[in-house]
C-alpha cells in the first residue's frame, strides 16, 4: 500500500500521525476527558455476535 512512495515520505507520514495522536490524547486528558482509543474499533468488530438473517 505504501510501497509506491519514497521511504522518507512514509517515515514522515507515520511519525507525524503518531505525534498527532499523542498530542490529541495529552490535550484531551489535560482537559478532563479520558479518550477511548479503541472504542470505535471494538464496537465495529462483531465478536461473539450472531449476524442477523437478511431473508
Amino acid at each position: 500500500m505504501l510501497g509506491g512512495f519514497a521511504s522518507g515520505l512514509v517515515l514522515y507520514w507515520i511519525t507525524n500521525n503518531l505525534i498527532t495522536v499523542i498530542q490529541q490524547y495529552t490535550i484531551m486528558t489535560m482537559h478532563g476527558h479520558r479518550p477511548d482509543l479503541f472504542g470505535n474499533i471494538k464496537s465495529s468488530v462483531p465478536v461473539g455476535r450472531k449476524k442477523p438473517d437478511n431473508k
